[in-house]
């Protein structure tokens, strides 16, 4: 049923691309009626997170270390309005609590909703971080790298999530994603 579903905005038979893109990788069953027979989750980054078996329980690897075929992948996340210095509210609370997440220091105030010169100077941080331009803006590009990209290293001290926080992460963006698409629909 995944796979049958109409809101994939690309999807076919596997190539390259879907190592390196978040996207929902099959495997054809050869059977009209259920044409894929097990579904994973490409990172990516190279690897699939997938529910192998009740015995070897999930499995993260190599997109290649499993005969998938097809890929479907989601449009990208709806444009956010950007975020700036003095803006206020539960929009810029979520974006702290993602800096924070991804090891971005918020000392003094935290998670508050409230846009000033420490969430400022995280956000300059994290644009720099994860490669994108140059910025002072909180902009959907930055969300949603932070709410999906790989993890930034801003301190050599900070710890990096283990693959079940990461896989929790893609989870929530997905799942808003699809409440989004399901509420526009």
């Amino acid at each position: 049923s995944q796979w049958q579903a109409d809101i994939w905005e690309h999807r076919g038979r596997i190539g390259p691309e879907a190592a390196t893109m978040l996207c929902l990788v099959f495997r054809e069953s050869g059977d009209q009626e259920r044409p894929m027979s097990h579904v994973g989750l490409s990172l990516g980054d190279g690897r699939v997170v997938d529910a192998r078996s009740h015995h070897r329980g999930v499995v993260v690897g190599p997109i290649s270390a499993y005969p998938w075929t097809h890929y479907a992948a989601l449009p990208p996340f709806p444009r956010e309005e950007a975020m700036r210095a003095g803006d206020r509210g539960e929009g810029v609370k979520d974006l702290q609590e993602l800096l924070l997440r991804a090891g971005y220091a918020l000392p003094r105030y935290g998670a508050d909703g409230a846009f000033g010169g420490e969430t400022l100077a995280a956000v300059k941080r994290a644009r720099q971080d994860l490669g994108l331009p140059e910025g002072e803006e909180a902009d959907g590009e930055l969300l949603l790298a932070l709410r999906s990209g790989p993890e930034p290293a801003p301190d050599d001290k900070a710890e990096k999530p283990d693959i079940e926080e990461r896989v929790s992460r893609l989870e929530t963006a997905l799942e808003g994603l699809l409440r989004r698409l399901e509420g526009a629909a």
